[in-house]
């Protein structure tokens, strides 16, 4: 379950702090307060609950059909949140682990998709592969607990997205770029099996264009549109309440 959330959000050299407080079903930004939408409290609030093997592999996930809901309602659709919640962990490896020791998992999932049918028929999963690193331990609240760091870089070929038919005209959402930098490092606590610290630090880029035609005063018109994200980047701090 999410406790709090506060967010600092800056752009252009300018910052805003939002807070988000779920059981008050309240969000602040600018020092005004308003009532969170009943759809979003209701996907956050409830939580989900997670079934894992002791060495971190996630086997089941409930609680995902009110966020399913609210993705098909806007039109996203085809994102797995079992497979992605997969990605969560750190997933530990047979084997004991000692600090300086590294490993990886890898988790095929499905890229959501804006609304149409994908171009060409069928997709290909995507394979996301994270690297883990031991580096040593670290007190917590009178806990020890192992660090882990935590990487993934992600670089998605050129590809047509979908192909849409609309009255009057049609389009194609196309991907040019797609590149993420993950890096993070999760606090391990191995006595009580869970982790207690996640750090996360998100870098992306992106290119995509909208092609197609609509018709006007009796007449087709072609048109284009760029779309292009440079170096949008996200850090996120989660610590598990006692």
């Amino acid at each position: 379950t999410l406790g709090p959330i506060h967010l600092v959000v800056s752009s252009g050299g300018k910052g805003e702090e939002v807070d988000i407080d779920l059981a008050a079903g309240t969000v602040t930004a600018g020092g005004k307060v308003q009532e969170l939408p009943a759809a979003v409290q209701s996907m956050l609030a409830d939580g989900i609950t997670m079934k894992m093997s002791p060495l971190g592999k996630v086997l089941a996930v409930k609680n995902l059909e009110q966020m399913a809901q609210v993705l098909r309602s806007s039109g996203l659709q085809g994102l797995d949140f079992q497979e992605v919640l997969k990605q969560a962990g750190p997933s530990l490896p047979e084997e004991p682990v000692k600090p300086f020791d590294t490993w990886s998992q890898t988790v095929a999932m499905q890229l959501p998709l804006l609304g149409g049918q994908p171009a060409g028929g069928g997709r290909k999963p995507l394979r996301v592969t994270t690297h883990y690193r031991m580096v040593g331990y670290r007190e917590h609240n009178g806990r020890q607990l192992a660090l882990i760091n935590m990487s993934t870089d992600l670089d998605l070929p050129a590809q047509k997205l979908m192909h849409t038919e609309l009255a009057g005209g049609a389009f194609d959402v196309s991907l040019l770029k797609l590149s993420e930098r993950v890096r993070g490092t999760v606090g391990f606590d191995y006595e009580r099996g869970v982790p207690v610290t996640v750090s996360l630090n998100l870098v992306l880029d992106s290119h995509t264009r909208v092609e197609g035609t609509k018709k006007a005063d009796d007449a087709q018109t072609r048109f284009a549109i760029d779309t292009e994200m440079r170096d949008f980047a996200m850090s996120m701090t989660m610590t598990l309440a006692e």
